[in-house]
């Protein structure tokens, strides 16, 4: 096999894997950021019925994280939005957890993505 030869082979293979590792990881992010506007959004709706007066800041707070969570599904994964959006549905959860006078952050490592995708 010639060097041109392979050098072409090398690439191939290179790319191939390339794709591969790129596909993994952005699906393991997708898991994990999923799993995070999910407790976020799931923990809002869980309040929202236990006060359901539209009046109350607490219900306006969560309808706001509802909100926030169903813009989440529709941006543009490389888009700078993305987090900005994240940022703004932490916020109001910090907003959410201080008017019910309770502390209570999301936990990453509770979802353990090893065992959900194997490559």
């Amino acid at each position: 096999m010639s060097w041109q030869e392979g050098y072409k082979v090398g690439l191939s293979e290179g790319n191939k894997k390339g794709f591969l590792e790129g596909y993994g990881l952005g699906a393991i992010k997708g898991i994990e950021l999923g799993a995070e506007v999910g407790f976020y959004t799931g923990y809002a709706a869980s309040v929202l019925n236990k006060h359901s007066s539209s009046e109350s800041r607490i219900a306006k707070v969560c309808e706001a994280i509802l909100d926030l969570g169903k813009d989440f599904l529709n941006l543009d994964p490389t888009s700078e939005e993305l987090s900005l959006n994240l940022s703004k549905i932490k916020g109001k959860f910090k907003q959410l957890t201080s008017l019910l006078g309770i502390h209570i952050e999301y936990n990453s490592t509770e979802t353990n993505t090893d065992k959900i995708i194997t490559f």
